[in-house]
């Protein structure tokens, strides 16, 4: 689901589909949207869903960074230890913490 979130919000689905239905195909070609390919598209934590969708971004191209508390030696990405680091590096923040005070206020 983050994946496919962050394509429609990247690619404009959503506003693609209005376009579409709405007609305005007819009066000329929507704008070109942004492309996936190399982006740097950051994960707050890095735990087994987090991987998972870092995964899902290797096919395009894309650098990826983590925030976490530690390094995690069998990982390639690029790690931060603090969130307006990662923020201040990345084009995309993916946020698929768990919930709790362990990760209140943490955006």
């Amino acid at each position: 689901m983050a994946v496919g979130l962050l394509l429609a919000a990247v690619r404009q689905l959503p506003q693609g589909d209005r376009f579409v239905r709405e007609g305005h195909w007819l009066k000329g070609g929507m704008p070109l949207t942004l492309t996936m390919q190399r982006r740097r598209e950051s994960i707050v934590g890095i735990g087994r869903i987090d991987q998972a969708i870092a995964r899902r971004l290797v096919p395009f191209n894309c650098e990826i960074a983590y925030m976490g508390p530690r390094k995690k030696a069998d990982l390639t990405y690029t790690h931060f230890l603090i969130i307006e680091a990662l923020g201040s590096w990345a084009d995309v923040i993916i946020a698929a913490c768990t919930g709790g005070k362990a990760s209140e206020k943490v955006v």
